[in-house]
């Protein structure tokens, strides 16, 4: 019949001259590929992590372990610090994490740097905690602590630690803070590090307005080596669609804000986790 489809495998794969020649009007002759079911990691709280589904983080990771082993990648966390013990970042935590306020080291009181610090690398596969969306790449968090409680967000503090950073080898530098007001310095100080292939990801801000009416400071500079993100949420069951909805406190703008993803209600890593309770650190959601 005119429909007829025959299919052939042959067990020892001819070469390709071979196969070119033997393709014709009718006839696909093509080598066989292996197959591989999508990667899904055994962190007991990824069923929750809503995030990476809607980013379909198991189809890039699948990517990424097709490729073969991935090189390392140490990503600069410019903020309150991580707790380096904690289990599911303790092996990720690069040796040569620091702070440069109060006591020289890089230990978390804050919070939020540990919460970022688990979004971008909580180690993976490891049957605890939380997934992060750079497995199964091996990402060493580099953390430079630069305020604490007793000493508030500044551009010289953060301009040493950005410098610092760079000079341990971060390509990707995380800045999810902001300044109210244009600085000339951090402007030109960022661009600068763009001769040497440094990615700074700027956290567009919270205060739901529009960047392109009223700019907020790193994310809205416009620099080759700098993108802006703001937040999305997670639209409810019963909506019509499946699009993600902005949440009304996530900054925006159409020219100065790069990128969008999840950020209300996704799960990672706590700075004050107790070994012995380990609901306390595995069950944080910012």
């Amino acid at each position: 019949k005119d429909d007829l489809v025959r299919l052939y495998q042959l067990v020892m794969p001819p070469p390709q001259e071979l196969i070119d020649k033997l393709n014709e009007p009718g006839v696909v002759v093509e080598r066989n590929m292996e197959m591989s079911q999508a990667a899904v990691p055994n962190d007991a709280l990824y069923a929750e992590q809503w995030a990476l589904g809607r980013i379909s983080a198991e189809s890039a990771w699948d990517c990424v372990m097709r490729a073969g082993p991935a090189s390392s990648v140490t990503v600069g966390v410019i903020d309150s610090g991580i707790a380096r013990s904690h289990p599911d970042l303790n092996a990720r935590v690069d040796p040569m994490s620091t702070g440069f306020v109060g006591a020289l080291n890089a230990e978390d009181e804050d919070g939020h740097g540990t919460f970022l610090a688990g979004t971008i690398g909580a180690i993976t596969n490891n049957a605890i905690g939380v997934a992060s969306v750079t497995w199964p790449i091996n990402v060493s968090l580099l953390a430079v602590k630069f305020y604490n409680l007793l000493n508030p967000l500044n551009v010289a503090y953060a301009a040493l630690a950005i410098a610092y950073a760079v000079a341990k080898g971060a390509k990707v530098i995380n800045l999810s803070w902001h300044l109210g007001m244009d600085n000339a310095f951090l402007r030109w100080y960022l661009g600068s590090f763009s001769v040497q292939q440094v990615l700074f990801v700027a956290a567009a801000g919270n205060e739901g307005t529009n960047n392109d009416v009223l700019p907020i400071w790193p994310a809205s500079y416009v620099l080759p080596n700098l993108m802006s993100v703001m937040a999305t949420t997670q639209i409810p069951v019963m909506a019509i669609d499946n699009d993600d909805d902005k949440p009304g406190f996530s900054n925006y703008g159409p020219n100065t804000v790069h990128i969008a993803a999840p950020g209300v209600r996704v799960l990672s890593t706590h700075y004050g986790f107790d070994p012995l309770l380990p609901a306390r650190w595995r069950n944080y959601t910012g």
